[in-house]
């Protein structure tokens, strides 16, 4: 009995230290007490291994608090030494396919986000899907597969997105559920994700959405948005009076100001474009031979300057993209690093122009250029001004990305007006501090 009410104390004693630590983060950035907080929570969790076997169920919850306190004190190799025991006990109990251990592997992806190590983060997520997927539950393996894919959003694997929101789209058809609106984010996210690879003519999906829209009776504000984006459809077709009547039908008369329409864009440089580059490859035997490279190869190596930019307009955009197995690739590297806000570029590219001091990591965070222009009705962008210092082969980059950009043009009273001095600053900002999922 006093064992009992010993372990009922420690545990109500961990849960306030957890809490703690959650809700005052800043209270650990005092390194003495940090130090004492940990050195609390390891004599906690020996005294409680002196109470019970070492692979009690009831340590499971007392080693997420420790890990949790661990991380935030920066021994984060200790946490995830910490998280792993926990999850190697609810396996011991319940199996290496227990839903309980979901808060764990969460743990485990925010620490290797704070590491920079995008690669595992992708490994444990691919892992949540797999037991998350397991279930017969139709909204879970639904909800499975949309959380897997703003996951490769993120991350930059824009066709595995592409093929995850497919596949779950696909999962309520199987259902004879064809009209349910629950496929309405599914279809405008296949939209979304499909241009970030690039692709346009996505109006059979907005159409789509729209059409069980109209048959559900959706809410006003979901019916707009659909609107919306269909004329966004329309501006990249260049399909300038459809997009009109897009925004004429929308709830009310819209009254907005430009924006930049997200998505992935290939530079239309006809000198560029006319010329030839080869790449080496060498066979098992060692034999090396020289071929001309595909379009596909051109846009993704990264020796050649910048061939394509994202306009990022998703502030959980991570600042790298993970190929996926089917690219073509010159190395074995997976992940490849990205830069750049608004407009993103892969960093390599981007240092192909750019002279040695500027490829430092800390002088190109340095760099801030603001872009003045006019934004005229069809969403075009005119008379660009430069201000600020930068190499000219950068300005130019620049300017070529404005003009091959596409622009949601302001709208009064739902008709789209051309707009004076619109002003963006890009940067070029290393961030390492990535918050947590």
């Amino acid at each position: 009995m006093r064992k009992q009410r010993l372990a009922s104390f420690l545990h109500l004693l961990m849960s306030l230290l957890a809490l703690a630590a959650v809700a005052e983060p800043a209270w650990l950035e005092n390194s003495t007490e940090s130090v004492d907080e940990v050195q609390q929570w390891q004599d906690t969790i020996n005294q409680l291994e002196q109470d019970s076997e070492t692979f009690s169920i009831d340590m499971v919850e007392s080693l997420k608090g420790y890990a949790l306190v661990l991380a935030k004190a920066g021994h984060r190799e200790e946490a995830i030494e910490t998280l792993r025991r926990a999850q190697h006990i609810l396996h011991r109990h319940q199996g290496v396919h227990t839903p309980k251990q979901l808060d764990l592997i969460h743990q485990l992806i925010a620490i290797s986000l704070e590491d920079l190590d995008y690669l595992n983060a992708d490994q444990l997520q691919g892992f949540i899907f797999y037991l998350a997927d397991r279930t017969d539950d139709l909204d879970s393996k639904i909800a499975a597969h949309q959380s897997l894919a703003d996951w490769y959003l993120r991350s930059g694997q824009f066709k595995r997105a592409t093929t995850t929101v497919r596949e779950a789209i696909e999962l309520i058809e199987s259902a004879d559920d064809n009209q349910h609106q629950e496929l309405i984010p599914l279809l405008l996210n296949q939209a979304l994700y499909r241009q970030m690879t690039g692709l346009c003519c996505n109006r059979k999906y907005l159409q789509r959405a729209q059409q069980i829209a109209e048959s559900t009776s959706a809410a006003t504000d979901i019916k707009d948005e659909i609107q919306l984006r269909l004329a966004d459809a329309s501006l990249l077709e260049g399909k300038q009076e459809k997009a009109i009547l897009h925004w004429q039908n929308l709830s009310k008369p819209a009254s907005r100001e430009p924006g930049l329409i997200t998505g992935r864009r290939q530079f239309k440089d006809a000198e560029e474009m006319r010329k030839q580059y080869y790449q080496i490859s060498e066979d098992p035997m060692r034999r090396r031979s020289l071929y001309q490279m595909t379009p596909e190869q051109r846009r993704t190596s990264l020796h050649l300057p910048p061939q394509f930019f994202i306009v990022n307009n998703n502030p959980g955009l991570l600042p790298i993209m993970i190929r996926d197995s089917t690219d073509s690739i010159e190395n074995n590297e997976k992940l490849t690093h990205t830069v750049g806000s608004p407009f993103v570029f892969l960093r390599d590219q981007l240092e192909q122009i750019l002279p040695l001091r500027l490829r430092q990591t800390e002088n190109l965070s340095s760099l801030k250029l603001v872009l003045t222009f006019t934004v005229t009705d069809q969403g075009r962008v005119k008379n660009i001004r430069i201000e600020g210092e930068a190499p000219r082969a950068l300005k130019k980059l620049l300017r070529d990305t404005l003009s091959s950009s596409r622009y949601r043009p302001a709208l009064q009273a739902s008709r789209p007006v051309t707009t004076l001095d619109v002003s963006i600053t890009q940067t070029f900002t290393i961030d390492d501090d990535v918050k947590q999922l």
